[in-house]
C-alpha cells in the first residue's frame, strides 16, 4: 500500500496504475503475508492454530516468491 505515495516522491508525477497495480510482485506478496502473520501472532497468540497455519502459508508464498526471481534472472541473462 505504501507505493503509490513512494512513487508520487521519487517520480514526481501520479499515476493511478499504481493505485491497483503490482507492487514489485514477489516483494509485495512475501511482506504481505509476513505482515498478516504478525498481525494474526499478536491478535491471537503465537500457539493459535491460525497463527500456524499462516505461517506455513507464509513460507510457501516467500519460496515461490525466491523462486520466480531466480528464474526470472536467469531469462533476463539469457535474452540480455
Amino acid at each position: 500500500m505504501c507505493n503509490p505515495p513512494n512513487f508520487r516522491y521519487k517520480e514526481n508525477k501520479w499515476d493511478p496504475k499504481k493505485i491497483v497495480g503490482s507492487g514489485e510482485m514477489p516483494s509485495s506478496h512475501s511482506s504481505t503475508v509476513v505482515a498478516v502473520a504478525v498481525s494474526i501472532g499478536l491478535h491471537d497468540g503465537v500457539e493459535s492454530s491460525s497463527f500456524e497455519i499462516v505461517v506455513v502459508m507464509a513460507f510457501i508464498v516467500m519460496y515461490d516468491a525466491s523462486g520466480s526471481r531466480l528464474h526470472a534472472g536467469r531469462q533476463a541473462e539469457v535474452l540480455n
